[in-house]
This record gives C-alpha cells, structure tokens and sequence, in this order.
C-alpha cells in the first residue's frame, strides 16, 4: 500500500481492505494464516463477512467488552458466532479494568478451530 501522507487539511487517506480479501489473499506465502483485527467492536460485523475464508484458520484473537457500548458485540454473540464456525474460546489474554471502579472492561479473546492441534490436549497437568 502506498503511504500518501496528510493532506493540506491533515486528513490521511488509507487504504481498506475487508477481513474476507485479506484471508484469501493473504500478502505472502506463510503456510499459515495468523490475524489480529483491532477493530475497536467491530469484529463481529467483520468476522460476518470473512465467508469461507474463516475456514482456513485455526487461531483467531479478538477483542471483546464485558458490557458493550451500543456499536459493539457482547461476548456472548461472539462466543455464539465461533461456536457456529467450530471454535472454542481457548484462553483469556487479558483483562482491562475500568479505573473507577476496578470492574472488568475489555479483554482479548483466543478462539481455536475445534479440530486443531492446539486443542487436542485436554489433560488438567
């Protein structure tokens, strides 16, 4: 992508590219497909969209508010959307707390493809 610099009135121009043309098209030959979207909520609407493409990977990060505000998904839907397309919530990243009260705010998700090497260990030690 071409880097074009601010403008007279210093707005950037940037390029957009949806989650669906960068799986398909992934920028080089990697042998695997590693994606962290920092989409500030819009994840799901994201993810919606990545169609088949969604089938090639086996980790995807995200991350997810406690309470959402109005333009952002529950964890709960989040947690539905994977489930329907065979992953798993595999680990909590982190937890972000909110500063006036300690109270849990955001957190990074890991969600992994069922059939993933990365969940066939289940032993507890």
């Amino acid at each position: 992508m071409e880097d074009r610099g601010a403008s007279d009135d210093g707005t950037i121009d940037v390029a957009v590219l949806a989650l669906r043309d960068i799986l398909e098209s992934p920028p080089a030959p990697l042998g695997a497909t590693f994606v962290k979207p920092d989409l500030q909520g819009y994840e799901l609407r994201a993810l919606e969209g990545a169609g088949a493409a969604l089938a090639d990977l086996d980790v995807f990060p995200t991350e997810a508010s406690f309470y959402a505000h109005d333009y952002e998904t529950s964890i709960a839907r989040l947690i539905a959307f994977f489930d329907r397309h065979r992953f798993e919530l595999h680990d909590i990243g982190s937890l972000s707390p909110r500063r006036r009260d300690c109270r849990a705010h955001q957190t990074d998700l890991l969600f992994v493809r069922r059939e993933s090497r990365f969940t066939r260990d289940r032993a507890w030690d």
